[in-house]
């Protein structure tokens, strides 16, 4: 008996999440020696450290803008950015260090159940009971990301964000949305059940026939 190859778009996706899961693997495996190295204060100087801030500031800044032969008066009232650390004092780049791991563990988990799950496909057992327990645990890890995520800027905006001082510069409070994250773990969820009914009605087929 013939076997038939699956779709080079299967293959391609596949091959994709593959690629994927071990770069992040490696990125992962190089971000961990180097938290090692740094906890050890085994690195000469201590890092400079950048992160995206989790909140935003207020500015005052003016300038205008032309459209149809009009010139109007503009002001930036708030705005967001990225912070850069100069030789940040090694305990605050470990405390940032252990923050970042459990994130990088939670992406790699979900590109390991996603690798899994388009290997299945591939070989066409997509409404296999392994992938609806997968794309359901890829749900509820995405879910404790936002959580983590929502804990992770209170912690920042009680203990870092009194310590900055800029001149200029006023910091709004905010607790992060980060809604998308949850808008994407609801479908997730969804199509985890949308599975969950296609391999019922798929085994009613089955004995059907």
């Amino acid at each position: 008996m013939k076997t038939q190859n699956s779709p080079f778009s299967l293959r391609l996706i596949d091959g994709l999440s593959r690629f994927f899961f071990w770069f992040l693997a490696s990125v992962c495996a190089l971000f961990l020696i180097f938290a090692i190295i740094n906890a050890l204060g085994l690195t000469p100087d201590s890092p400079n450290v950048g992160i995206d801030l989790p909140v935003k500031f207020n500015v005052m800044e003016e300038g205008s803008f032309a459209f149809s032969n009009t010139v109007s008066s503009i002001s930036i009232k708030e705005a967001s950015g990225t912070i850069l650390f100069q030789n940040a004092p090694r305990p605050f780049s470990i405390v940032l260090s252990l923050c970042i791991l459990p994130v990088l563990g939670a992406l790699l988990y979900i590109l390991w159940l996603f690798k899994g799950f388009t290997k299945k496909v591939k070989l066409g057992n997509a409404f296999d009971p392994v992938n609806i327990k997968h794309f359901k645990r890829i749900a509820y890890v995405i879910a404790g990301i936002w959580v983590y995520m929502q804990a992770m800027v209170s912690t920042f905006n009680i203990y870092t964000l009194p310590k900055l001082s800029f001149d200029g510069l006023e910091f709004s409070y905010t607790h992060g949305s980060y809604g998308s994250l949850l808008l994407f773990s609801l479908f997730i969820w969804v199509l985890s059940h949308i599975l969950e009914k296609g391999a019922e009605i798929e085994e009613e087929n089955k004995l059907t026939v």
